[in-house]
Formats: C-alpha cells, sequence, structure tokens
C-alpha cells in the first residue's frame, strides 16, 4: 500500500497524517520529534498499547516505511511527557486536529448518508 500524506502544520515542523479505513493515523516520528522523544520505537513501546503498524508513505526523498499511531497514542505519549511543547501541542491537538477531523468525517460521511439513503 502506498499513501501520500497530508501535511498538517504545528507552528513550523510538519505532521503527515493519513486515513487508513477511516482512522486517523499520524507519523510518529513527527510527533515524537516536536515532543523530544529521540527515541520513538522506546516511547511509543512503553506508552501505546496499539500495535506497531507501519506504511509506505511518499516523501520527498522517495517511499519509505512510516510508523503510525492514532490520536489515542497520542495521548497516551502526552499524559507521560514532560516536553515543554507537551502542553503547546495537546493544546493544538485538542482545538486543531480534532475539530478537523470532526469536519472532515462530517464532510465525507454526509454523501454517504443521502446515498444511502437514496437506495431505500
Amino acid at each position: 500500500m502506498s499513501n501520500t500524506p497530508e501535511i498538517i502544520p504545528f507552528g513550523k515542523r510538519p505532521v503527515r497524517l493519513v486515513t487508513i479505513n477511516g482512522v486517523a493515523k499520524f507519523a510518529a516520528k513527527d510527533i515524537c520529534n516536536i515532543l523530544g522523544c529521540f527515541k520513538p520505537n522506546k516511547i511509543l513501546g512503553h506508552y501505546c498499547n496499539s500495535t506497531p503498524e507501519y506504511i509506505l508513505l511518499h516523501t520527498p526523498g522517495g517511499a519509505q516505511n512510516v510508523r503510525v499511531i492514532d490520536i489515542e497514542d497520542i495521548f497516551d505519549i502526552l499524559e507521560h511527557c514532560r516536553s515543554r511543547n507537551a502542553v503547546q501541542f495537546r493544546k493544538w491537538i485538542k482545538e486543531t486536529v480534532i475539530p478537523y477531523l470532526m469536519l472532515r468525517m462530517r464532510l465525507v460521511a454526509e454523501p454517504v448518508v443521502i446515498i444511502s439513503l437514496g437506495a431505500y
């Protein structure tokens, strides 16, 4: 599977986002870099309950396997993070990213509802 990620900027730093089976997934490395976690796999192994998931993403340097995490995993990391960016990042997730994802879900869901109602 190959995906081109959507980029959501956190200040000057990009956060790569892809949707897999209707679920928003974020590049774990982007999240960990913003929070100053220099060993992402160690952090993810300690604090995230999900099974590691890797996908092939198109990047400027070519296709790369990237570990992705969902929003719950981000909050698990934030719960234990002592980074000075953690408070600002949590606020950004709650006030910018989640409303954006909800709007996007609503825009995608409405045509599906209209189509399914039209099928009856």
